[in-house]
């Protein structure tokens, strides 16, 4: 979730900072505004993290690109600054897209991970070591993010479920979980085998709608193709000849149709637009995405199979639902237990 920062000035005059985290500019703006009215403080900026293009240099050696996340430009030239760099140029990044990466590329991370576990190796250098090897950015720059935050000593399942946008809400809860459970190579393992059987599914389903769903689609082109611009020019010669076209009602109003779908394209075209743009952008919310699952298991047999299906899929992956479940369960909110290998690597 997108981080801002929030800064403020207290009744005596003192400056007040804090981070929250928000959906979008406008939830963090309600949030801080709130913030100001309960611990009674003006607010002055809502800042949010974004990312900088810098080029440095050090000496007479080449001038070296990268990009940096903060919260203004300031932040990370006085922070290079430091590190001995002579800062040619900083800017915000004008694009910055984050498409999230493949489910092959998060399984390989999972299934790497606990291979590595095994071997007893520092869950820190476990992370090091993938965000050397990843090709992913937007994987890549997850795990780093991990990896910095764990150095800090943050609560490890909440810098996983942070990541939830990267790595998906399932893998990321359960990553978070395999932290504190002592057992984290039984968990990772139990994960990647639930990611490669969801997406073996999610691969047959698609391949067996395609078909239907590019014939609908062609049918439903060509019906408007023809009604639209083919009808037109053959009923042209019942006018020439001068028929009454009203004697014919299928044909009179077909061509009434085609008169009113030429005359009315672009509109139409945007009242076909709108309505999917604001569907997929409700679709991607949380609440969207709750009355998408639930009214999808309710399509006559896809619907019915995508519920068995799923169920399946979760329950064989024995260590992932009674295991984790029950270790949750037993170590309740307040309780944390962080396995030798973590807790030495970030010391």
């Amino acid at each position: 979730m997108p981080e801002f920062r929030v800064e403020g000035l207290s009744q005596g005059g003192k400056p007040v900072q804090g981070i929250i985290e928000a959906e979008n500019f406008r939830v963090a703006k309600q949030k801080s505004q709130l913030m100001a009215m309960q611990r009674k403080f003006k607010l002055l900026r809502v800042l949010p993290r974004v990312t900088f293009v810098y080029r440095v240099q050090r000496g007479n050696e080449k001038p070296i690109p990268g990009e940096q996340k903060a919260f203004t430009k300031e932040e990370v030239q006085d922070a290079l600054s430091k590190m001995g760099f002579r800062v040619l140029n900083i800017k915000k990044k004008l694009v910055d897209l984050k498409m999230k990466p493949p489910t092959t590329e998060i399984v390989t991370f999972v299934r790497v991970s606990a291979d590595l576990i095994r071997q007893k190796l520092p869950y820190n250098e476990i992370l090091q070591l993938m965000v050397n090897d990843i090709e992913n950015k937007t994987l890549r720059d997850g795990i780093r993010e991990i990896n910095n935050e764990l150095k800090q000593g943050k609560d490890s399942e909440k810098v996983f479920i942070k990541q939830e946008g990267v790595l998906g809400r399932f893998t990321a809860h359960m990553l978070g979980l395999a932290s504190k459970s002592g057992n984290m190579a039984e968990i990772y393992d139990s994960t990647a085998k639930f990611l490669e059987r969801q997406a073996e599914f999610k691969k047959n389903l698609k391949s067996a709608l395609i078909m239907p769903i590019v014939t609908l689609i062609a049918l439903f082109g060509a019906c408007v193709y023809y009604v639209g611009f083919i009808f037109p020019g053959m009923a042209e010669i019942f006018v020439r000849l001068k028929v009454d076209m009203k004697q014919f009602p299928m044909t009179y109003a077909t061509l009434q149709l085609s008169a009113f779908l030429q005359d009315n394209f672009v509109i139409l075209l945007i009242l076909c637009i709108v309505p999917i743009v604001i569907a997929a952008r409700f679709f991607t919310t949380e609440r969207g995405r709750f009355v998408l699952d639930k009214y999808m298991w309710k399509i006559p047999v896809i619907g019915s199979l995508m519920h068995k299906t799923s169920i399946e899929i979760f329950f064989s992956s024995s260590s992932v639902r009674p295991h984790g479940l029950m270790l949750r369960g037993a170590a309740g909110s307040n309780v944390t237990y962080v396995p030798p290998s973590i807790s030495q690597s970030f010391r």
